[in-house]
């Protein structure tokens, strides 16, 4: 942390501003590099601030290079290319309408969120939170059988080749590829979500990590669990801890596009 000018201080991460904000007081404005976003520390914690459009200057040689360094993914992450639209069958990753911290009444409890706020969008089918706890691996929410399809936004945009692919191919979100909120929202964008970090509680692997909030049950900052950036700079499922009171992006995962539900048949007795 250090000041920009009077009475704004820069940060290099969210993470640098979460762990930060005890040390600051109410209206002061903060810029995070990594995000290229502004804040104001109001009493309830940070608050991001809309910006309007930017105003241009002529690039230099050197401005040029900046910037391509700044926006392009790391050598190790693979960034999903973005404008490509699914057709038939594909997982839906949908955001929930509001951040959340890690109090999130247990997994049964977010799971219901999702299964509740589903209904309320005319989403059918099962969808289940995108997190680890200690009796699941997030990587196994989703049915063998359809490991292997694509995942989109309720737009019908890719986000990831398959889902397998989250967990083995260090895929980051692309930032340019809207993800939306059960009521429509960009949650890429959308100033509702001022940290655009996605809760997971796993390692990159998707097998669960050894802290995720006390299995969701806490909101101490002295808990943690892993939670990863949408800036496409780090993959979907980095791991990097969090305090438990920081409220972030949750995800729900449509986990059951081909199955059907099934109907036992019953022979009628003729009497």
């Amino acid at each position: 942390m250090s000041p920009l000018s009077p009475g704004v201080l820069i940060f290099e991460t969210q993470q640098d501003l979460i762990r930060g904000i005890e040390k600051v007081k109410q209206g002061t404005l903060a810029f995070v590099i990594s995000d290229q976003l502004l804040y104001i520390r109001a009493a309830s914690g940070w608050r991001a601030i809309t910006l309007g459009p930017t105003i241009f200057a002529a690039p230099t040689e050197a401005s040029k290079t900046t910037k391509l360094a700044s926006t392009q993914a790391p050598s190790r992450i693979r960034l999903p290319p973005p404008n490509i639209k699914l057709h038939g069958q594909y997982l839906r990753m949908v955001a929930l309408n509001l951040p959340l911290n890690g109090w999130m009444n247990s997994i049964g409890g977010i799971d219901r969120k999702c299964w509740e706020q589903s209904r309320a969008a005319n989403l059918t089918g099962a969808y289940r939170a995108f997190l680890s706890n200690r009796l699941q691996h997030v990587k196994s929410i989703v049915h063998k059988e359809d490991r292997t399809l694509p995942v989109g936004n309720i737009q019908g945009d890719q986000l990831f080749p398959s889902w397998d692919s989250i967990f083995t191919s260090r895929y980051a979100f692309n930032p340019d590829i809207p993800i939306y909120s059960f009521n429509g929202s960009n949650v890429v964008t959308d100033p509702t979500w001022p940290f655009k970090h996605i809760w997971h509680g796993s390692r990159e692997n998707g097998i669960k990590y050894p802290s995720n909030c006390r299995s969701w049950l806490s909101s101490s900052r002295k808990d943690s669990s892993t939670a990863s950036a949408l800036n496409g700079r780090e993959s979907a499922l980095f791991e990097r801890e969090f305090p438990c009171n920081s409220d972030f992006i949750v995800l729900c995962v449509h986990i059951n596009p081909t199955r059907r539900r099934r109907f036992r048949s019953s022979n009628k007795r003729v009497l």
